[in-house]
């Protein structure tokens, strides 16, 4: 074997390994998809390839038929021995086939709702929640926060995004795929016209007995997404909240069965990553938090009664009553709100111990954004492993102390 076979092996060869196991999983997962969708499968499947063409899916399979093409003409043309020519054309072959399998796979649920990063993050849940099953959303990404999410999880949103690159055809899509997947998930936590639209289409096509809707609190008396006509004779609503979610998915028989991102070597991996940055930032916020209590006796000392008295309630808000990592973790959305309505308050106050106590708030406030977004760039769920994790370790430590 030449030199330069041996170098083609060397490169190609975990490429080749790679888009075989990626084939045989995306073999199952057409396998649980054709026993969901019976004998729709393939027309499905002929629907996912004209609607991905227009999206970076597309975009991305195209340029690999053209690394394909070229690669071929230059090993043809460059005479190049034959175990050079089959690894290399194999090789590509094998990636363009990986890329259409993927993209083509008919979805099983159609998540709608508004293009922010909240709705990427439910992506991520439901991913992981009902694998092998696809789940699919036609968000627009340059309004979903790129900045707020791990290099995994934005890459998992892009494989799901059929979100065509001209605007204008959204609603053909998002109609047509409505016709087609198992289920539709649609989060009505933010009301746009867009959200409205499609929550009135999925009553006037009949589809309220597949959609489960997501709101705050899952009251079912609410009025979700605004519809205002009566439901139709025989069909119900299933107003679930975030977290009742995968369970009421799980009761119609779409549960994870071992998603790849639920592996435990990648998911220690991945916590051990967002521990490490959460950590650096909520020690940084603790160092800015430090010289409040002074600064607000200083305020006291001249006379600001009504800003000091707010000043302590934040303070104590902030401290919270055991002062540890559960609370934060808990309690951060509502801590970056109050010292927000705080500034706004008290912003514009100038005497100069008013001046240095509003100046300490706004590196606390600054620490605290980092902080959340730490938290939104590790992976789904990664909150709620962490307040586990953190009570598994304080109920450990009782156990230590007591005899």
């Amino acid at each position: 074997m030449t030199p330069r076979e041996q170098f083609t092996l060397l490169v190609c060869g975990p490429l080749i390994v790679r888009s075989l196991l990626s084939l045989i999983g995306l073999s199952r997962r057409w396998i649980a998809t054709r026993v969901l969708l019976q004998n729709k499968l393939f027309s499905s499947a002929a629907q996912m390839l004209s609607w991905i063409g227009p999206t970076q899916i597309g975009r991305t399979a195209v340029v690999q038929l053209c690394l394909v093409a070229a690669a071929t003409f230059v090993v043809v043309v460059g005479g190049a021995s034959l175990i050079v020519t089959v690894v290399l054309i194999g090789t590509g072959v094998l990636m363009l086939l990986q890329q259409i399998a993927s993209g083509v796979l008919p979805p099983a649920i159609l998540l709608l709702g508004t293009s922010r990063w909240e709705t990427v993050r439910l992506l991520g849940r439901l991913q992981r929640g009902v694998y092998p099953y696809r789940v699919v959303c036609l968000l627009e990404p340059t309004a979903v926060e790129k900045q707020r999410h791990s290099p995994l999880y934005w890459n998992h949103f892009q494989t799901a995004n059929i979100r065509q690159l001209r605007p204008d055809t959204w609603r053909d899509v998002v109609f047509g795929v409505m016709q087609h997947v198992a289920h539709i998930v649609i989060d009505t936590r933010i009301l746009t016209d867009c959200v409205t639209e499609e929550r009135q289409r999925i009553s006037e096509l009949g589809f309220l007995d597949r959609t489960i809707f997501i709101s705050d609190s899952g009251d079912k008396s609410t009025n979700v997404g605004g519809l205002d006509a009566p439901i139709p004779t025989g069909q119900t609503m299933n107003i679930v909240s975030p977290g009742s979610l995968l369970e009421e998915l799980a009761k119609k028989g779409l549960k994870s069965e071992s998603a790849p991102a639920n592996n435990p070597l990648v998911g220690g991996i991945e916590f051990l990553q967002a521990d490490v940055a959460t950590a650096k930032q909520m020690k940084k916020v603790s160092e800015a938090g430090g010289p409040l209590r002074e600064l607000i006796r200083d305020c006291a000392r001249y006379g600001h009664g009504e800003l000091v008295l707010d000043a302590q309630a934040l303070l104590k808000l902030l401290e919270g009553e055991t002062n540890g990592a559960i609370e934060v973790y808990k309690t951060l959305g509502r801590d970056i709100s109050a010292v927000e309505e705080f500034l706004d308050k008290w912003g514009a106050a100038s005497d100069q111990p008013a001046q240095r106590l509003i100046a300490s708030l706004r590196r606390v406030y600054k620490q605290l954004c980092l902080l959340q977004r730490a938290v939104d760039r590790a992976y789904p769920g990664y909150v709620e492993d962490m307040i586990s994790h953190l009570e598994r370790s304080e109920a450990d430590d009782d156990q230590t102390i007591d005899p």
